[in-house]
């Protein structure tokens, strides 16, 4: 039984194929009612400068991602330290409990100060109750810190030394993210955690199988679905509308910004990295796309150009190097989940994601992947100098 062959539906080559694909369903498959369906000019149908350089972004990629093998740097081990034991419960607890309390105090207070009760008594099935809520910084970086975190857990629950308590426990920390992020209908939060816990339930529970059960991953992709739909309808979308819109038109804008129809005036490094957006605030951001979008000649509600498309507009032609990075990170983080270090375990199924999700926006050059590789670095120290006890 070849052990490593379940991985593969979860490993970076595969996510490189994913891309192509979804660029062809999203590009083809509406080449015929497009236009009818968002009103707008369909900029994407025949266009081969997209289809050329979303195809060299990939190959970039993959490329990175063979220079890391040919590296031989998979290879590479480091020097073992000695490790203090610590009860297995209490090992995994300590993160585990200390991240979910942060997060619990930060939802009771988003919800006094935002009085979400009455809100979503009156709000959640007429209007965008998003644009009611006030949300604040700390909230964000402690959900973030709580996902990674529950990442991590994963070892812990699917280890055959596991306790009931730390199942309960776990069980726990995946409901308060989704709370979390649904009391502020953050579908750009929900739809990836749910994600990497798939991909992490693939790592664990089907690495001995001879072949992952594609029924349940259907099934799993379906509800994620859904999922987006129903958050679509309470921030006061149509979820048909929104389906179709969400994917399709982040090409016919890549097309756009390609062909120098849509010119954003945001701050070329912030797509790359943020906190580099000079002395722009988010909302100015936000709103200079839409005005782009617009003053390009589609529609102003959907402002995503694409991960292709924002780093094209950062970087240029230089998008191939930055997609080669991209893809030998991917395969550090590869192999470090594959071996179940806690870095990885963290960081992998959140880079896979994001990378998946590159029809949408670039999620890398954003702080939330800053927040979660930093909590998969400090979890790696916490397992280098501590281990959990095995049982006698």
């Amino acid at each position: 039984m070849n052990k490593k062959r379940p991985l593969a539906i979860i490993s970076p080559d595969r996510a490189g194929l994913y891309c192509i694909v979804i660029y062809l369903i999203f590009t083809i498959a509406t080449a015929g009612n497009y236009s009818t369906i968002t009103g707008e000019p369909n900029l994407m149908l025949l266009d081969w400068h997209s289809a050329i350089f979303v195809t060299s972004c990939i190959l970039s990629y993959i490329a990175g991602l063979r220079l890391y093998y040919f590296a031989g740097l998979r290879n590479l081990t480091l020097p073992g330290l000695r490790k203090f034991a610590l009860n297995a419960n209490f090992y995994y607890l300590l993160p585990m409990c200390l991240s979910t309390s942060i997060l619990l105090f930060q939802v009771c207070q988003l919800i006094t100060s935002n009085s979400l009760i009455s809100l979503f008594l009156s709000n959640v099935a007429s209007q965008d109750l998003k644009g009611e809520l006030e949300v604040s910084g700390t909230f964000f970086n402690a959900i973030y810190v709580h996902l990674a975190v529950t990442f991590w857990s994963a070892s812990a629950v699917y280890s055959n030394d596991a306790s009931r308590f730390l199942k309960i426990v776990r069980f726990i920390m995946i409901g308060v993210v989704v709370v979390a992020s649904s009391l502020i209908l953050a579908r750009y939060i929900l739809l990836p955690f749910l994600a990497g816990l798939l991909i992490l339930r693939v790592r664990y529970k089907y690495i001995e199988m001879s072949k992952v059960p594609l029924r349940g991953l259907i099934v799993a992709g379906i509800s994620i679905i859904l999922l987006f739909c129903l958050i679509a309808v309470a921030r006061g979308g149509e979820w048909l509308s929104g389906l179709y819109n969400y994917g399709p038109a982040s090409f016919n804008r890549l097309s756009g910004i390609l062909d120098g129809r849509i010119q954003l005036q945001v701050p070329k490094q912030f797509y790359l990295l943020s906190s580099l957006k000079e002395n722009w605030d988010y909302y100015d951001i936000t709103i200079n796309e839409h005005d782009a979008v617009a003053q390009g000649g589609l529609d102003w509600s959907l402002n995503w150009l694409t991960a292709y498309g924002y780093v094209f507009h950062s970087l240029a032609y230089f998008s191939f190097l930055y997609f080669s990075v991209i893809g030998f990170i991917c395969g550090m983080a590869w192999q470090s989940f594959v071996k179940g270090n806690s870095w990885g375990l963290v960081f992998y199924p959140w880079l896979l994601t994001s990378i998946l999700l590159w029809f949408t926006y670039n999620i890398l050059g954003y702080a939330q992947t800053y927040i979660v590789l930093l909590v998969g670095i400090t979890l790696a120290i916490y397992s280098s100098v501590f281990k959990p006890k095995l049982k006698q």
